[in-house]
């Protein structure tokens, strides 16, 4: 096993979007509710501190690898897709600097089904960090997976899957960073 350490910096906002249980009050209005909840949107460690979760970066590579990678040369159709499905583990979340009491509001007009193209639009809240970044640890645990593909991989992950809300995975612009460093070691 080797491990990845990836030094990313912002290249545009993120966006939290964390499903939350609160639910409306009696006689609440939809925008009491979301002036009262939306920082619940926002992921936080057991200190109360602001995080991207691990798994979101790890699933942003695994989708890169899906659209980007390609098929494994001398291996017939294998593409990456399944290495990196089953060979990447990020355990730990990055730190965003924020909680959920100093986070900035986001108000935007999105689809009340949460369903791009939606015909019915409301107004949402979402805390917003403008600017995050930091050092990001990739377990690599499928030999088959050459650093020269990670690298390669990671950088379209950052560039055109994302993290978070509105990422451009899903039309969005947010949750994109640089790559600034890979330094790579073993487990």
């Amino acid at each position: 096993m080797r491990t990845a350490s990836v030094t990313v910096e912002s290249a545009s906002p993120y966006t939290a979007g964390r499903v939350f249980t609160s639910e409306k009050a009696a006689k609440e209005s939809h925008d009491d509710f979301e002036k009262r909840v939306w920082a619940e949107r926002l992921n936080v460690d057991d200190k109360g501190n602001g995080v991207i979760p691990g798994h979101a970066f790890m699933l942003s590579l695994c989708s890169a690898a899906k659209r980007y990678g390609g098929k494994i040369k001398g291996e017939g159709n294998s593409t990456w897709s399944k290495f990196f499905d089953s060979g990447i583990l990020v355990l730990e979340p990055l730190s965003l600097g924020v909680t959920r009491t100093t986070v900035e509001c986001h108000r935007q007009h999105v689809p009340s089904d949460g369903m791009p193209g939606g015909t019915k639009r409301v107004w949402r809240n979402f805390p917003i960090v403008h600017k995050w970044g930091g050092v990001i640890d990739y377990h690599v645990l499928d030999d088959k997976i050459t650093e020269e593909k990670f690298e390669e991989l990671i950088k379209q992950a950052f560039t055109f899957i994302g993290v978070g809300t509105w990422r451009p995975e899903k039309r969005g612009l947010n949750g994109r960073a640089h790559v600034k460093a890979v330094e790579w070691k073993d487990s």
